[in-house]
């Protein structure tokens, strides 16, 4: 777990493609990404006030030239849970007390 504790950061392609991105070395796909609380404590630290284009309980984007119709509360092609669901335990660990999905949106 040490690196997300420095990196502050995970994301997980969830649904990809055979097809890879012009030029890159990735296929595209779609990505959950679920931020250590910390990053979003940092982000209002650095510009005085929260986030409104990621949270820290499974965002979920298109990436490397995939495509997907946002769903419920989003900022662009970023869909946001329905719900914040992510709890930090004490040794700085991120889980899930329930799953968000799309049709609770």
């Amino acid at each position: 777990m040490a690196a997300l504790e420095q990196e502050r950061k995970f994301g997980g392609v969830h649904l990809g493609t055979p097809i890879a991105a012009p030029a890159v070395p990735f296929l595209r796909g779609i990505e959950v990404q679920v931020l250590d609380h910390g990053y979003a404590e940092d982000y209002e630290k650095q510009n005085g006030k929260k986030s409104d284009w990621f949270t820290t309980h499974g965002d979920v984007f298109p990436i490397h030239g995939a495509t997907m119709k946002p769903f419920g509360r989003h900022s662009g092609d970023r869909s946001f849970p329905s719900k914040n669901a992510a709890r930090e335990r004490p040794n700085g660990i991120i889980t899930a007390s329930s799953a968000p999905t799309a049709s609770s949106a």
